[in-house]
């Protein structure tokens, strides 16, 4: 390592700089894309579910006996 000048190891320290940074992006994507995933889902299933369920909580507790 002591014979490449100082060039080299400047440029190679950047494309291994820029190399951990799309790395980094990459995985932040993926994350983001899951999470992103996730929230469509809760979006579709989950909240219009809990809509019914209070309509038939207060409907039950609205009806005489």
């Amino acid at each position: 390592m002591n014979q490449l000048t100082i060039r080299t190891r400047m440029l190679v320290s950047f494309g291994i700089i820029l190399l951990v940074m799309a790395l980094m992006g990459g995985v932040a994507h993926n994350r983001l894309s899951a999470i992103d995933r996730n929230v469509g889902v809760m979006k579709t299933d989950a909240l219009p579910a809990f809509a019914i369920a209070r309509r038939c909580l207060q409907h039950g507790m609205n009806s005489t006996y």
